[in-house]
């Protein structure tokens, strides 16, 4: 009968009427050599990095895997897997590997157990897979202190009960702390029943009662203080207030609100009295009596304003609304800037000695002749047939019919909006329209807008897409061609588009390559792709 092996350590078994003569050879390997082995074998094994080391335990001869202790070597640059057998098995493991890198030791295909680098463990195989040995220790006694970092305390000594507290942040529950050296008290709470403080310094945050009964001198800024504070000292100053806080410590305040100080306040309904001085700058609302000897620049009046005396000018830029009558010697209306339903049908040189800021005329001005220059006129409405305007200038705001000039209007001046890119944009999705240079104009009025960008590929000759859009409505497109790597070329583009729904702007798609760029600078002069919008209504 042939030998066999044993289900665990593999020793042979020698076969009934087997190897006459030469049995003690193998009974002296069995004994000698692998038994000797799996009960006191400590061998090094090289772990190899960048794959699984798998160890075995051979029939009848020597392996890696029967010893019972094996030391891990080798340089690791990631987590490593030793693969041992399914037999039954304790080893003792240590991982003595470098580059500080854990060792899983396992039977194929399962879990295992992770050996830290520079750790000695005992484990089992038990048949299924690699496991610790230990779970539970009865007691334990350590040479010197556990260090905190593998849940001990570090000390040799303790005082109290419950939680460890550790240095930094901790949460202490009635600790009787006797006289420390140094005590921060930042942020206490609760009652201090015998408390003497030489100093309450910036944001202390007290509750309760405070009384100086000594020489505080100050009760510095930022103090939080809530509960009554009394002086019976020589407390100086205290801290800040809001108004709230300090009309409760008042006795003979009179109003109610916000206190106020002799530098612009707001007041909310005052009785002034009869004051001794009072500009009347800004004043709204309706005075029922009321007589002013000047009116002077951009005061800002509302109603009827009458003059009948010898108010000889109303002054520029004073906005007035409502009707303007003159009853004694007013010889001068002087550079009208706001007139609302005045109902003017006829106005010449002749009547406005200073007419040469019309601005914000409205209401029926049916005719307005001779104005032969009429410059920053914001907001002319219905203005019905206005003759020899040599010119309109730039941002005037017309409303209403269509502006027309039947005189001799030369020029009408309007402001562009212009925007050039300052850095490179990559355009690194082939699937994505990149914004270029664009404006934001608003969503109102019709614009004629006009670009373009320059564009190159660093890696190969392409295509790109290039469109001119608000974002929602496409105003132009066309397809650009570069005829070799690092070939720039200059596309345009231009159209008219009413109301747009967000920012005007270039944007440019390269469908074939993650390498197109839109450039700003490969002229040098910084502008090489820019845009420009013009409101044309």
């Amino acid at each position: 009968m042939a030998s066999t092996y044993s289900t665990n350590l593999a020793l042979e078994l020698i076969g009934t009427g087997e190897q006459s003569g030469v049995w003690g050879t193998t009974t002296n390997n069995n004994f000698g050599t692998l038994l000797e082995q799996s009960i006191s074998g400590n061998v090094t094994q090289a772990i190899t990095d960048g794959t699984d080391t798998t160890i075995t335990i051979p029939n009848g001869t020597t392996g890696v895997a029967r010893n019972m202790a094996i030391e891990m070597t080798g340089a690791l640059t990631a987590t490593r897997n030793l693969i041992v057998p399914a037999n039954k098995k304790l080893y003792f493991i240590y991982n003595n590997t470098t580059g500080g890198f854990a060792v899983t030791v396992k039977v194929t295909g399962q879990t295992g157990v992770s050996v830290p680098n520079g750790a000695k463990i005992a484990l089992v195989s038990n048949g299924t897979d690699v496991v610790s040995l230990l779970n539970y220790m009865a007691s334990l006694t350590l040479g010197a202190a556990l260090p905190v970092t593998s849940g001990g305390t570090g000390v040799t000594t303790s005082t109290g009960t419950t939680n460890v507290v550790l240095s930094n942040s901790p949460t202490l529950v009635t600790p009787a702390l006797g006289t420390p050296s140094a005590l921060v008290g930042t942020n206490i709470t609760g009652t201090a029943t015998a408390f003497t403080a030489s100093n309450v310094t910036t944001n202390a945050n007290l509750t309760g009662g405070v009384t100086s009964v000594g020489n505080a001198a100050t009760v510095i800024t930022n103090a939080n203080l809530t509960g009554a504070v009394t002086s019976v000292g020589n407390a100086t100053s205290l801290g800040s207030f809001t108004s709230a806080q300090l009309a409760t410590a008042l006795t003979d305040e009179t109003g109610t609100g916000a206190n106020v100080f002799a530098t612009s306040p707001t007041l909310v309904t005052p009785a002034l009295g009869t004051p001794s001085a009072l500009v009347g700058t800004n004043i709204t609302g309706t005075a029922t009596s009321f007589t002013a000897s000047n009116v002077t620049t951009n005061a800002n009046l509302t109603g009827g304003v009458t003059s009948v005396g010898n108010a000889a000018t109303v002054v520029t830029n004073a906005n007035l609304t409502g009707n303007v009558t003159s009853v004694g010697n007013a010889t001068t209306l002087a550079s009208i800037p706001a007139i609302s339903g005045a109902n003017l049908t006829s106005l010449t040189a002749a009547n406005i000695s200073s007419g040469t800021a019309g601005i914000n005329i409205t209401g029926n001005a049916a005719t307005a002749t001779t104005a032969t220059n009429a410059t920053n006129a914001t907001n002319a409405t219905n203005a019905t047939n206005a003759t020899n305007a040599s010119t309109v200038t730039t941002n005037a705001n017309l409303t209403g019919a269509i502006v027309t000039s039947s005189g001799n209007a030369t020029t009408v001046n309007m402001s562009p909006l212009r925007s050039s890119i300052v850095a490179d944009i990559p355009l690194n999705n082939t699937a994505t329209y990149f914004d270029g240079p664009l404006v934001a104009q608003g969503t109102s009025g019709t614009w004629f807008v006009s670009g373009t960008v320059c564009l190159v590929c660093t890696t190969a000759a392409t295509a790109f897409f290039v469109k001119l859009w608000d974002g929602t409505t496409l105003i132009a497109s066309v397809r650009g061609d570069t005829s070799q790597t690092n070939s720039s070329i200059a596309v345009s583009l231009s159209g008219f588009l009413a109301s747009p729904a967000g920012n005007l702007r270039i944007s440019v798609n390269c469908p074939l390559e993650v390498t197109g760029v839109i450039q700003y600078n490969a002229t040098t002069l910084g502008k090489d792709s820019n845009i420009v919008a013009i409101r044309i209504a």
